[in-house]
């Protein structure tokens, strides 16, 4: 049995015959492919696997036979990596994270003086307001254009509302 590359011969004798045999064989050894653990993605988000080696050739579960793949949606994935006649096999569990739900409402107006409250709260997030706070809220008091993004595993969402003058306001004399 060869187990290595290199030069096997043989030299047999039978009542005085002699006859000998060689032959050079090449161990080709198995392809290495890692796609790696397990992962999480932000949905709208793509995940590139990638199986490059030199010379190989791929089958992929989706049927693609290219070095790479772009996925989107949430499941297993494997891929067959192929030298030479030697295969390997990895596979992957992609698990699509939902983006954080953030609504701070319609445009609105404000009257001089006046203040309202937009609060953004989820349970576990973090928050970057315009004016780089770090709440979960903002009180407005002035116009202007007010934005949070949300994290959530990971996942970063984002809202803006456009505070205006309000035509409607009282004006004391």
């Amino acid at each position: 049995t060869a187990t290595q590359s290199g030069l096997y011969w043989v030299t047999v004798s039978v009542n005085n015959c002699v006859d000998s045999d060689s032959i050079t064989v090449s161990v080709n050894p198995y392809p290495i492919v890692d796609l790696g653990p397990d992962q999480k993605f932000c949905d709208g988000a793509t995940v590139l696997l990638d199986a490059f080696c030199p010379g190989c050739s791929y089958l992929w579960s989706n049927n693609s036979t290219q070095a790479s793949i772009n996925i989107n949606q949430e499941g297993p994935y494997s891929v067959t990596v192929s030298n030479k006649g030697c295969a390997t096999f990895d596979s992957i569990y992609l698990d699509q994270v939902p983006l954080p739900n953030v609504n701070l409402g319609a445009d609105t107006t404000i009257c001089k003086g006046e203040s309202f409250k937009l609060d953004a709260f989820q349970f576990g997030a973090s928050y970057l307001w315009q004016d780089h706070s770090k709440q979960s809220f903002i009180t407005v008091k002035d116009i202007g254009l007010y934005r949070v993004e949300i994290t959530v595993d990971g996942c970063t969402n984002s809202d803006e509302m456009l505070v205006t003058n309000s035509d409607k306001c009282e004006c004391p004399l």
